[in-house]
């Protein structure tokens, strides 16, 4: 970390003193990406003051919701493992910490293109946009946001266009997340099974498939757009390299799609003919 000209960490969850023992060892240009959910930061896993620090000391901060990754990335290796970037991850406590297991791994040019697709969908949190989460947990009762899974999104801005990945599409359709999915999409279908509505809804609309659907069909309005036109929208924009094929895409697309039918959003989909539309919800109303 000292003798590189930058570095990159991942670590879902940050504490206060592993930002001390980050600036202690006085890294030259250093991003840190780290989920940075509303419950993470009132469950005690992130920390607003470690965030602030990093940031007064000239370092990138990036979050994002999906993260669970832990890696450090300096020079021409990677450590890979299960280590977050807190005390107990990092074995700062006098006390020790946890037991982790990692791996050194060489900074390949696949690796190094996973790293940067992390960092190119993430948001950057700058010293205004650090301000609004400070002054939002400052006035809030955090008691009650415990198992809350998203910021007001007025937070942050709303012109931030994601690029989007066939990672970021649901393996499995709504009904087998329940039980087979291990990413956010499981974990948006178990909320919404066990009547956590609300909390369901919110995760969903984090997600970098749901802001990317809206950016497209937005200027579309009660129109929509019909299956093919997000397929072949899709099939232009995802930044997956090799590109993926058309019937590979419509297949995580149908997925995706399972989750807007039953998920509370903007979004809705009707079939009037044989193509299924997608469109923001009760727009043909409002245009009226």
């Amino acid at each position: 970390m000292m003798n590189s000209e930058s570095g990159i960490i991942l670590s879902a969850f940050f504490s206060k003193p592993a930002a001390d023992w980050i600036i202690d060892h006085k890294p030259n240009d250093l991003t840190v990406v780290i989920r940075g959910r509303l419950s993470d930061f009132t469950a005690g896993a992130a920390s607003i003051e470690a965030i602030r620090l990093l940031i007064s000391s000239g370092h990138k901060v990036f979050f994002n919701f999906e993260l669970h990754a832990k890696i450090f990335y300096f020079g021409d290796e990677i450590l890979l493992g299960s280590s977050n970037l807190t005390a107990n991850g990092l074995n700062l406590l006098d006390t020790g910490g946890n037991i982790e297991l990692s791996s050194v791994i060489s900074a390949s040019e696949s690796n190094k293109l996973i790293v940067q697709r992390i960092i190119k969908n993430s948001i950057r949190i700058d010293p205004i946009t650090l301000q609004k989460l400070t002054l939002f947990l400052d006035k809030s009762d955090l008691s009650s946001k415990i198992d809350a899974p998203s910021w007001p999104k007025e937070i942050f801005n709303q012109n931030h266009n994601p690029t989007i990945w066939c990672s970021d599409l649901p393996p499995h359709s709504y009904d087998k997340a329940i039980s087979e999915g291990y990413c956010v999409w499981g974990e948006i279908a178990r909320l919404s099974e066990n009547n956590r509505d609300q909390d369901a809804s919110k995760l969903f609309r984090e997600t970098n498939a749901y802001r990317w659907l809206i950016r497209l069909i937005i200027p579309s309005l009660a129109h929509g757009e019909s299956f093919g036109a997000v397929s072949a929208a899709l099939h232009a924009e995802l930044n997956d390299d090799p590109s993926p094929m058309r019937k590979d895409i419509k297949i995580l697309q149908g997925n995706f799609y399972t989750f807007i039918e039953r998920i509370q959003s903007d979004l809705e989909i009707f079939q009037p003919n044989f193509s299924q539309i997608v469109r923001i919800k009760h727009a043909a109303e409002n245009m009226l």
